[in-house]
């Protein structure tokens, strides 16, 4: 057969191909290159700056949307990943291109390396792997003529397993070693602790802005600190706007009365597996999320912090008859998902925190989200550990808290899409009303009277709320106006932006408008945050 995609160990590069002037790839590049504006994703982003010149070209400028995931996504491209399998697909390259000396140093490379990381061994590691992999490296060098593009490849891989090997122990970067509970196949990663060094490095030093809708975890002065913090930015130029949305109006929040759920609920005992707390949490939420379902007809995500609880939700609706259509995440592809849930009336959807992000169901069709938890970092994974250890005793205040926040933004950000909408966001959490913390996180988490609600005495009226009607206001001045004022400069730049942003937002997008003036559109998410 042939082959449709290939790696740098097998490409002998567009001068030396025969398809090499037909290449999809050596093609789009020179045409980004030829470009005034490029538009990419993080993923594109951050190989770019792991291997300049190599797919973007350099670019004079930048803006960085959806930034409160840069983060993440940077660290991944950072990660190093080791285990047999990534040596076997190498082998496969070598057993096609190697001369027969160089092709054993590699099986006895690899047999060896797979009996030190197989399941159930801890490995000899650093200084075994280590000296190994360098005299593999070193036997490797002396073939290089015979070997050319291979033994790239194969110093590549190696050099991976010697900075996995290098990295442990270090502040820097967190080290540790994984096992897939289905295959039981064995990885060594390594991952850096923080990204700012790289990117000071290799993006700070051009000029650009940094937004998202969810950067801001405080209401004070302190406001973008986490994420500078988490991204390395030391500029003092920032700019918070205001919700085109009216939170408090438009959104009705909902946390059980004190009492009706316990921190005893919440937390896991340690007599308790991971499944029987779920199955206990979850059967204690259940009657409430119900109840909330009927009230909104349905029309709802319900949102878990872990599989267990939402697959056991999930059941309990089942069985308990719900009048609703229902799905649990899985059982569709996500954007198979989310066209069922805008197309089929009082839709349910239980899922996990994948569907916090990424998901536009505007109008009644989603006239509900129910959180069951507030959502902290794992300490139990080895990366968020070791963050956390490098903060300090300072790490739950300046580093979970803001990061629980964020999330929280994000899950009640799919709620209003419009200025038409309207929606109630209920969460199940009691720590909000236990915990010092709780009004602390709720404060700038939660736009509207989010606080105002934690203190209701009186009952919840959902089915009111959701059947008033609405009025929208209409906005002062015309597009043509505000963009008028933009270009001649004439207002406050941050007065008039937001003042173009509400007037955008108070109508649906018009199909097949053109991008070339200003025209109604639809402004999505919060308010937006910036750094500039």
């Amino acid at each position: 057969g042939q082959l449709l995609a290939g790696t740098r160990a097998n490409c002998v590069g567009q001068k030396n191909c025969s398809w090499g002037m037909e290449c999809h790839f050596f093609n789009a590049r020179d045409q980004w290159g030829r470009a005034d504006i490029l538009v990419t994703n993080h993923a594109i982003l951050a190989i770019s700056m792991i291997m300049p010149g190599i797919i973007l070209p350099d670019f004079d400028g930048f803006i960085v949307d959806e930034a409160h995931q840069l983060e993440r996504n940077i660290t991944d491209y950072l990660t190093t990943k080791v285990s047999p399998e990534r040596w076997s697909k190498i082998m496969e390259t070598v057993q096609e291109r190697a001369e027969e000396s160089t092709l054993n140093l590699c099986n006895d490379f690899y047999d060896w390396f797979r009996q030190q990381v197989r399941p159930g061994k801890r490995p000899r590691w650093p200084d075994a792997i280590m000296g190994e992999t360098s005299r593999l490296i070193n036997k490797l060098n002396e073939k290089a003529e015979a070997n050319k593009g291979l033994v790239e490849s194969l110093n590549e891989a190696c050099g991976a397993i010697k900075e996995v090997c290098e990295g442990c122990p270090s502040r820097d970067r967190a080290t540790w070693i994984s096992q897939n509970e289905e295959t039981h196949a064995v990885t060594i990663e390594s991952a850096p602790t923080n990204v700012g060094q790289f990117l000071k490095a290799r993006l700070w030093n051009k000029p650009g802005v940094v937004t998202s809708a969810t950067l801001c975890t405080s209401t004070g002065p302190d406001a973008f600190d986490f994420v500078k913090q988490q991204l390395g930015l030391e500029t003092k130029l920032t700019l918070q706007l205001k919700s085109p949305f009216d939170w408090h109006k438009n959104c009705l929040y909902y946390f059980p009365k004190r009492g009706v759920l316990t921190e005893a609920d919440v937390q896991r005992r340690n007599s308790e597996s991971q499944e029987q707390w779920a199955k206990r949490w979850a059967d204690k939420i259940t009657p409430i999320i119900r109840r909330i379902l009927e009230l909104t007809q349905g029309r709802a995500f319900v949102l878990c912090t872990t599989t267990s609880v939402y697959q056991f939700v999930y059941q309990n609706l089942l069985d308990g008859g719900l009048p609703f259509p229902m799905k649990m995440q899985g059982q569709l592809p996500k954007g198979e998902m989310v066209a069922w849930f805008k197309s089929t009336p009082n839709p349910v959807l239980v899922a996990t925190a994948s569907y916090r992000e990424g998901v536009d169901v505007p109008g009644e069709q989603l006239s509900c989200v129910i959180n069951d938890r507030i959502e902290f970092p794992n300490q139990n994974l080895p990366l968020e550990a070791a963050r956390m250890k490098a903060i300090g005793d300072s790490s739950f205040h300046s580093y979970q808290i803001p990061s629980a926040i964020t999330i929280l933004r994000q899950t009640a950000g799919r709620l209003l899409r419009w200025t038409s909408d309207r929606g109630v966001f209920a969460l199940l959490d009691p720590r909000v009303h236990t915990k010092a913390y709780g009004r602390k996180l709720i404060l700038p988490a939660l736009s509207g009277d989010a606080v105002g609600a934690l203190d209701r005495v009186g009952p919840v009226d959902i089915t009111g709320f959701l059947s008033a009607p609405m009025a929208t206001a209409a906005p002062e001045q015309t597009l043509e106006e505000l963009w008028a004022e933009l270009e001649a400069g004439e207002s406050d730049p941050a007065a008039v932006s937001e003042h173009f942003m509400d007037h955008l937002i108070r109508t649906p997008p018009r199909v097949g408008t053109p991008l070339s003036r200003p025209a109604s559109g639809q402004e999505k998410g919060w308010g937006k945050d910036h750094v500039a």
